[in-house]
C-alpha cells in the first residue's frame, strides 16, 4: 500500500449543495423582482427595479420563518446526488453549484406562483 492514494468521498457535496443554494437565494430573489415578480412580505407580489431595496428584508423575512430549511437541504440533496454521479473531481464541484443554483431558482419562482396555486395570501 505504500506510495498509493486512497480517495474518500467525504460528502462535500452536501455542503457545498446547502451553503451554494443559501448564497444565491438573496440574489437569484432580486432578479426576480426585476424580471418577474416576489412576494414582498405585508405589500403583495412587487415587479420591477424599485422595488429592488426591499428583497434584503422580504429574504430574511422568509428565511426566519424556516426558508433556510427548505433551501439548505434542497441544495444538499442536489449535492449529494450530483457527487454520486459524477467522478470528475473538478466537474463535479461545478455541477454541484450549478444544480444548487438551479434548485434555488425553482424554489424562488415557486414563491412567485404560490399564489396561482394555493389562491391569494
Amino acid at each position: 500500500m505504500e506510495g498509493q492514494k486512497i480517495k474518500l468521498r467525504h460528502g462535500g457535496g452536501l455542503l457545498r449543495g446547502g451553503i451554494t443554494a443559501l448564497i444565491a437565494s438573496l440574489p437569484i430573489s432580486m432578479i426576480f423582482v426585476v424580471v418577474y415578480r416576489f412576494p414582498i412580505p405585508f405589500g403583495g407580489y412587487s415587479h420591477g427595479l424599485q422595488f429592488i431595496h426591499l428583497v434584503p428584508i422580504a429574504w430574511l423575512f422568509y428565511m426566519s420563518f424556516g426558508g433556510f430549511i427548505v433551501l439548505f437541504f434542497g441544495g444538499a440533496l442536489v449535492g449529494y446526488i450530483i457527487e454520486k454521479r459524477t467522478a470528475d473531481e473538478n466537474k463535479r464541484k461545478t455541477r454541484i453549484t450549478i444544480g444548487s443554483i438551479i434548485f434555488t431558482a425553482v424554489a424562488v419562482g415557486f414563491l412567485a406562483i404560490l399564489d396561482k396555486i394555493i389562491g391569494p395570501w
